[in-house]
């Protein structure tokens, strides 16, 4: 996010050696950057010499790029458009998938996605959310899934290649560096206290060709 607040802790972490911000709004990095009152809640993150910039469209980097990384933390506009409907697209997961680097990686994701406490009392629609996007990232390769709500328990999810559990990548250290330990804590306690239901089905899968009209649902 290029408000600088979720590089701000990835910068708490010494063995990340390099971070790379990419957004299309140029004017909202500035600001983060630049404004006294954002630099006090970032601590000048987007400044540090750890962290590279780069305005570009998120699906269009990538698309393109030829990088590989450790882990790729998305923070998405809802997707009230066609267009912005593109990055929770089965082509856009694709493009995630090719630039993990290894078996260890991971995406962390805010999402979307919506409790069955909150469905029960709104319009049932909203469960097409989803539907849509689980199935969108099980047919874009996607094993492992699995959704967690951080301390303000706003809705997440863990998402990897392969289906091993993340109490075993835990135990081997594999995400030693990439993420902090109470955070792996917070995704093993808290996803037991979710009631997430869906369908993976091939007709809720948002493609580019075949986009998903999703409901436009606030809960707050």
């Amino acid at each position: 996010r290029s408000d600088g607040l979720l590089i701000k802790e990835l910068l708490r972490v010494d063995k990340i050696r390099s971070i790379t911000l990419v957004d299309i709004d140029e004017s909202i990095i500035e600001y983060a950057k630049n404004d006294q009152d954002m630099k006090k809640m970032n601590n000048s993150s987007l400044s540090n010499s750890r962290v590279k910039i780069i305005v570009d469209d998120g699906f269009t980097f990538a698309k393109k790029t030829k990088n590989k990384y450790d882990a790729i933390f998305l923070d998405l506009p809802i997707p009230t458009t066609i267009d912005l409907s593109k990055l929770y697209s089965k082509e856009f997961y694709y493009f995630l998938r090719r630039i993990l680097k290894d078996n260890d990686s991971f995406i962390v994701m805010d999402s979307p996605i919506f409790d069955e406490s909150i469905i029960k009392n709104s319009n049932k629609e909203i469960r097409l959310i989803n539907n849509i996007i689980f199935s969108t990232l099980s047919f874009s390769g996607f094993k492992s899934i699995r959704p967690f709500v951080d301390k303000y328990k706003f809705p997440f999810l863990f998402i990897k290649e392969n289906d091993v559990t993340i109490n075993k990548m835990i135990d081997s250290n594999s995400l030693n560096g990439y993420m902090d330990k109470n955070l792996t804590e917070v995704i093993i306690k808290n996803n037991d206290e979710l009631n997430i239901q869906y369908i993976i089905d091939d007709e809720f899968v948002n493609s580019v060709f075949k986009p998903q009209k999703m409901p436009v649902f606030n809960p707050f």
